[in-house]
Formats: structure tokens, C-alpha cells, sequence
């Protein structure tokens, strides 16, 4: 076998091991403590493809780091504990969190 055939099954290889790592550690991430967030954070993952650009992956490891209150009010854009009051969704999480619930609406 020739050695860049070697060397590219390498790389596949060494490639396709760091992404299932990463989407372990993702799906680690998505565990909550409420059911319905965890439902959507995992849903979206197990969609997540080997294409997943570094700034996603960032911004969606940031995510996962707020407070579970927080995720299920802005996953479920609403607030148990003020349900008249509208849910405030920062900016940088709108377009991820649409992502998200479409995803698991499908």
C-alpha cells in the first residue's frame, strides 16, 4: 500500500475518533437537570455531521455552560416562574436555539 494511502487512512482514521470524542463530550453536556432540555440538546446533537464548523461547536459548548433555568426557559421561550413575562433569548443563542427547537420539531 502506498504510504499517502496510509498516511490518509491515518488521518481519516484520527479524524472520525476526534469527532466522535467531541460528540461525546456534547451529548455529556446535554445532560440537565429537566427532562425537556435535555430531550432538545440531545436531539440536536445526535443531527450534528462531521462538518460542524469550530465557531458552532464553540458557541454550542458556551451554551451548554448556562444555568439549566435558563436553557429551558429560552428552549421552551417560556418561563414557568413568569409565565406572562416574554422570554428574553440572548443574540448570540437566537439563531442556535431556533436551530435547535426546529430540529426537534421535524
Amino acid at each position: 500500500m502506498p504510504l499517502s494511502l496510509e498516511l490518509y487512512k491515518s488521518q481519516k482514521t484520527e479524524f472520525l475518533a476526534d469527532f466522535e470524542a467531541k460528540r461525546r463530550k456534547l451529548l455529556f453536556l446535554c445532560k440537565r437537570g429537566n427532562l425537556e432540555s435535555e430531550l432538545l440538546l440531545i436531539a440536536f446533537v445526535e443531527t450534528l455531521d462531521l462538518q460542524l464548523s469550530p465557531e458552532k461547536n464553540q458557541l454550542f459548548e458556551t451554551f451548554l455552560s448556562e444555568s439549566d433555568q435558563n436553557l429551558l426557559c429560552w428552549l421552551l421561550k417560556h418561563n414557568p416562574q413568569a409565565p406572562t413575562e416574554k422570554v428574553g433569548i440572548p443574540t448570540e443563542y437566537q439563531a442556535l436555539i431556533e436551530e435547535i427547537r426546529l430540529n426537534y420539531l421535524k
